[in-house]
């Protein structure tokens, strides 16, 4: 009697989920000119941003919201 022999090769299909949940993001206008300006210095390597004191409350309070 003869003996046979084969190679098998496994595939093994591996699938990744990952839970969509969404978050939501906080809608802000862009205020006018006169409360919102952003200056741009030559040889500087930082931006100055200037708000009113009521935007950088709503701001701030959005930040702390989302920790």
């Amino acid at each position: 009697m003869k003996e046979e022999k084969t190679k098998l090769i496994d595939n093994v299909l591996l699938e990744r989920k990952t839970e969509l949940s969404p978050c939501p993001i906080p809608v802000k206008d862009i205020p006018s000119d006169k409360v919102f300006d952003v200056r741009v210095y030559r040889d500087r390597p930082w931006i100055m941003f200037f708000v009113s004191r009521e935007i950088y409350e709503e701001l701030k309070s959005l930040c702390d919201e989302r920790g």
